[in-house]
């Protein structure tokens, strides 16, 4: 259970960055908004510094663009991907921990399950 939330966070934080390294104003739906809408609630709900929420958004700005060039190997199979994705994502939540403590890491998770987009058809969504 525990990994499958390690999991789903990585992949929310990840989600998360991925709209919010799109230029501002263009570039994907909600442009630099999700960006800000992410460093507001880091530095406004959880009272992280603007120091590090900084940090958090370039680690995770980072991950995402590792994770993103394995999903576009279109060689691998899904599950090579996410083989190969989860030691960048693992690394990318331990760099965090330096940056948020585990009760703004935990508030981080709900939240970016709040924000994350309904996939799937019907209850469990996407699940596999």
């Amino acid at each position: 259970m525990k990994k499958l939330l390690a999991t789903m966070f990585a992949a929310a934080v990840l989600f998360t960055v991925s709209a919010s390294a799109q230029p501002p104003g263009g570039g994907g739906p909600g442009g630099g908004r999700m960006n800000e809408k992410v460093k507001q609630y880091l530095t406004d709900s959880l009272g992280v510094s603007a120091a590090n929420t900084d940090s958090v958004l370039a680690i995770s700005q980072r991950s995402m663009q590792q994770t993103r060039s394995i999903m576009q190997d279109e060689s691998l199979s899904q599950d090579e991907k996410r083989e190969k994705a989860k030691p960048i994502r693992d690394a990318a939540k331990e760099e965090m921990k330096k940056y948020l403590t585990a009760e703004q890491i935990e508030k981080l998770e709900q939240k970016q399950m709040e924000w994350r987009p309904k996939r799937g058809g019907g209850p469990g969504g996407n699940q596999q």
